[in-house]
């Protein structure tokens, strides 16, 4: 249903419905203008016809508007600091608030149901809403033919979980090394390794150059193909 209080003013769909009384506009030019139905407009004139001076078009709410109970607003302000103790942690890659995860936490503590929208609002109440910067449009270059020709290989060392630290108090990290296809951008090997490793990254990069060579050997139009890797170059511990 159209609010109209929110696009016209009282007067002028008195106006209107007066004009309609005096066969000055038909209804089909009312409801076309009014972007309303018959039923809204019949309500609408009997309202006007019965007290023409009071009547409003102004939206009148017959209940109060939904409250959160106290609980569950304490839960979302809970796990909203929560999270922000992670985005202030230099040790831990996270720079924004998951809402999402937020909402599904709330639910499962509390058994209520809410929006990602209900804890963005409450976030900016509370000073503690964080906007995603809009990414630019980035456009793949695919510098490969098929599938094996060139693979990223990589590590990086995070404290990957805020729950975990060393006997002397300091943050637990861990090493990700990850192998990804440049033509299919397909993840053919993780890790998590609780320190970094030179030999075990040289050695996962080996082990799948070797897994790639067996593969393409299986077809012959891959048969003159030859894969090479600068270990030195890739392995940047």
């Amino acid at each position: 249903m159209k609010q109209l209080h929110k696009q016209f003013s009282d007067e002028e769909v008195k106006q209107y419905l007066k004009w309609y009384e005096d066969r000055v506009m038909t209804k089909s030019e009312v409801l076309d203008l009014l972007g309303i139905k018959d039923s809204r407009f019949y309500a609408l004139l009997a309202k006007y016809r019965n007290r023409p001076k009071e009547f409003s078009v102004a939206y009148n709410r017959v209940k109060a508007t939904r409250h959160l109970p106290p609980k569950v607003v304490k839960q979302i302000r809970r796990e909203l600091e929560t999270e922000r103790g992670f985005i202030t942690n230099p040790n831990m890659p996270i720079m924004f608030y998951n809402y999402s995860a937020i909402r599904d936490a709330v639910y499962e503590d509390t058994g209520h149901n809410l929006s990602a929208q209900t804890v963005i609002n409450y976030a900016k109440r509370w000073g503690l809403y964080l906007e995603r910067p809009k990414r630019k449009a980035h456009i793949r270059e695919v510098l490969t033919d098929s599938v094996g020709m060139l693979l990223q290989h990589d590590a990086s060392i995070h404290q990957w979980s805020p729950y975990v630290f060393r006997p002397d108090g300091k943050p637990l990290k861990w090493s990700l090394i990850t192998t990804l296809d440049d033509h299919s951008r397909k993840m053919l090997y993780a890790d998590l390794r609780k320190m970094r490793n030179r030999f075990k990254f040289s050695t996962n990069t080996v082990g799948i150059s070797i897994i790639v060579r067996l593969w393409m050997g299986l077809w012959s139009d891959f048969s003159t193909l030859s894969l090479t890797f600068d270990l030195s170059s890739m392995a940047r511990v």
